[in-house]
């Protein structure tokens, strides 16, 4: 921020002389423009006309400052992705990415200047994580007893620590199978593990004879050794009796004789099944929604044998260790922009994987997805509050039957009442999202405006018809009578104005409460959709509701949440689609609405983002704007794939991010009737 080679860098960057030059990639990476800008602007420097030429002028006094987040996008532009842009500054580049690099903020070729991709690993694949499965293990085995079936699934097998399984006061470098293996051994009484992968496999010694009693009768050779200083027993097997192997000792996991597996996510991933399994433990790191869902579904499946059972998955996260000023500062950062998560990446992994599992809230009997059901999940995040979150997680464990039951509530709310319930897609966005607020500004100035032209326009037409009156009567004839109508016409043209322009305020103030307003828009989208047939259904309308709520507690921000009611799944899921589409910071859209409304003082313009269900045609886009208009006025559509167009888009774009404060749109699934 403060080297005056890389603030004059950046100040020449020829995008911001020749825009149109660079108008391309400005416009796949809208956020690397907005970091450019803001920095110019938190070091005081005026962009240059060319650029302001296109974009228009921009206001950053409500825009978020230049933060870590801005540097790391510009960062990776300067340094990677746009390096060609800095050929003049090519050493500054050299010692910029040396200094990162020796910091491990530079991993491969992405800059990380939230955390070095050495505290990510170590928190990723920290030990402290073997704690957390002990405790787990520990409160299941006495809820559970004989009937515990628990399956632990990690990355890493790591043999080397084999030596250390004899010692029970024994500190493992490293998170992996025989680590955990050991640790549940030591540590975990009534438990009997054992560790299945693809080169490793052992068993508690109570289940030895019962493993070599099957293995004859299907013909599979093995061998059993007594692993020191433990009461389980290695086995050794060919590479072409694997595959038995895994059904037997699965088969001892049904049976009881084993009560717990440690085993690799490889081997025990898709195509391995236990329906028996009721305690899930997930000490990988994996965060891709397809993985994960076929770990988490080994212990979602029933059982014949067990016609009402419950599982428990557990999800295993590390944090920053941090001092409480830069806790507060962070968490400030968080309840404002919601760009980052205050805790770490590795909760980040554990929120993306929640975006796409769906269960019961913690707070109410609603059937939703995403992590904030988990409503126990609360700062303060020091060693005191994961410990009260912890203990509240295994005394919410220890009830299983309250899963079931909320379950079965939750469901039933729906059936109940209605033949069928689907899983539908909603939206939600903050209270002062920037596309509201500025459709918001326009409907304040768009109805303003047309009650002062309605009150001039009924102002000329009863002054004309009183001087008309005035006229045909002859004023010697009836002096009187013109002077009572040349009194009272005043009167009537303020009464008739007063009226006019009171009820078309009071549509703007009603229009000026957002709910309201995403409603207006919500129906908008639903009548531009209808009259394209991309949605049919004649009984489908629009919901909202206010959340005042997050995490079960009282927000400082209310947020609201639209979806499409009586509409089929497609319908619903492509509604909130597109509304999301609209209510989100331009990106790449083939049109784009422009709303431009004149003012003695200002042009006031909004930009929203045609979404891609309405934007294979210009006369479907022209639909959504022709409906938009009933709500804030006249509006134009834009096609964004010629040199004009681009320049449309490029100003939406900065507008946009210049206002990104206010931006805050998540996809949520929610069971819907």
């Amino acid at each position: 921020m403060t080297d005056e080679r890389f603030i004059t860098a950046v100040s020449h960057h020829p995008g911001l002389h020749n825009p149109h030059e660079s108008a391309d990639a400005f416009i796949e990476n809208p956020q690397y423009l907005f970091a450019l800008l803001s920095f110019l602007n938190a070091h005081g420097i005026t962009p240059s006309q060319e650029i302001q030429e296109v974009i228009g002028p921009l206001d950053f006094t409500d825009a978020p400052a230049f933060s870590l987040s801005s540097m790391e996008v510009l960062l990776q532009g300067f340094l990677f992705s746009d390096a060609e842009s800095y050929a003049f500054a090519n050493d500054l580049q050299t010692t910029i990415r040396r200094g990162l690099s020796k910091t491990n903020h530079i991993d491969d070729t992405t800059v990380t200047l939230f955390t070095g991709t050495e505290l990510s690993h170590q928190l990723i694949t920290s030990t402290g994580k073997l704690n957390g499965i002990v405790s787990i293990a520990s409160a299941e085995s006495a809820n559970m007893s004989e009937n515990l079936r628990m399956v632990v699934l990690t990355d890493h097998i790591r043999k080397e620590a084999l030596p250390l399984l004899a010692e029970r006061s024994a500190s493992f470098a490293h998170i992996g199978v025989v680590p955990i293996f050991a640790m549940l051994k030591n540590e975990v009484s009534g438990i009997r593990p054992a560790m299945l992968t693809g080169s490793l496999v052992a068993i508690p010694n109570v289940a030895q004879e019962r493993l070599e009693n099957l293995a004859h009768e299907r013909n599979v050779t093995l061998s059993c050794t007594p692993l020191e200083g433990t009461a389980a027993v290695s086995v050794a097997f060919t590479l072409a009796s694997h595959h038995s192997l895994v059904d037997i000792v699965t088969q001892l996991f049904e049976e009881g004789l084993i009560t717990a597996i440690v085993g690799t996510k490889s081997l025990l991933g898709e195509g391995w099944d236990a329906p028996c399994i009721n305690t899930l433990v997930l000490a990988s790191f994996v965060g891709s929604t397809v993985a994960s869902n076929q770990m988490r579904g080994r212990a979602i499946r029933s059982t014949p044998a067990d016609p009402h059972k419950t599982a428990n998955i557990w999800h295993l996260v590390c944090i920053e260790p941090q001092s409480e000023a830069t806790f507060a500062e962070q968490t400030a950062t968080f309840l404002t922009s919601r760009q980052r998560s205050p805790l770490s990446e590795d909760y980040e992994t554990l929120r993306r994987r929640f975006t796409h599992f769906v269960g019961v809230s913690y707070s109410g009997n609603v059937v939703e997805s995403g992590i904030e059901r988990l409503s126990i999940i609360q700062p303060p995040y020091d060693r005191a509050g994961i410990d009260t979150i912890d203990t509240q997680m295994l005394a919410l464990a220890a009830r299983r039957e309250n899963l079931a039951h909320e379950w079965d509530h939750a469901l039933r709310r729906f059936t109940e009442k209605h033949r069928s319930a689907v899983l539908a897609e909603t939206v939600a966005t903050t209270k002062d999202n920037a596309s509201l607020a500025g459709l918001n500004s326009n409907v304040v100035h768009v109805t303003t405006s047309a009650a002062f032209g309605l009150f001039l326009a009924l102002f000329a037409c009863i002054a004309i018809g009183t001087t008309a009156f005035h006229f045909l009567l002859g004023v010697p004839s009836s002096p009187q009578l013109f002077g009572f109508f040349s009194t009272l016409w005043p009167a009537i043209v303020v009464g008739i104005a007063a009226l006019v322009g009171g009820v078309a305020l009071l549509n703007s103030y009603l229009l000026r409460n957002p709910q309201r307003l995403l409603v207006k828009t919500g129906q908008a989208l639903l009548a531009a959709l209808r009259e394209t047939g991309i949605v049919s259904q004649t009984a489908a309308g629009i919901e909202t509701r206010e959340i005042h709520e997050e995490n079960g507690r009282q927000s400082a921000q209310s947020s609201f949440e639209i979806s499409l009611a009586n509409g089929s799944l497609r319908e619903q899921n492509l509604f909130a689609d597109a509304m999301a589409e609209i209510l989100s910071p331009v990106k790449d859209p083939r049109y784009l609405i422009e709303q431009r409304h004149k003012t003695i003082v200002a042009t006031h313009t909004t930009y929203l983002p045609v979404p891609q269900a309405l934007a294979k045609r210009e006369r479907d886009a022209g639909a959504l704007a022709a409906e938009l208009a009933k709500v804030i006025g006249p509006c134009t559509t834009l096609y964004t794939r010629t040199p004009t167009g681009k320049k449309h888009l490029m100003r939406a774009q900065a507008k946009a991010f210049a206002t990104c404060n206010g931006f805050f749109v998540e996809r949520q699934r929610k069971l819907t009737d």
